[in-house]
């Protein structure tokens, strides 16, 4: 089943509701956090969006060789 990229990212770093980004260990500091919150959603989208690309060129070309 799909869901949005974002569930998935919360999905897989979350500990019982709780958000754990990956940091490198003792990288407590809030804003080390929101740092890495940031890197992993921006990652995962930039591949979400890769994908999407990829599939609409995908389909243009069908298009245009059934022409």
């Amino acid at each position: 089943m799909w869901s949005a990229p974002g569930h998935e990212i919360a999905r897989e770093h979350s500990h019982r509701g709780f958000w754990t980004p990956h940091t490198d260990p003792g990288a407590d500091l809030h804003i080390d956090l929101i740092e890495a919150a940031r890197r992993d959603i921006l990652t995962k989208l930039q591949v979400v969006v890769a994908a999407a690309e990829t599939v609409a060129y995908d389909i243009e070309q069908d298009r245009q060789r059934s022409q």
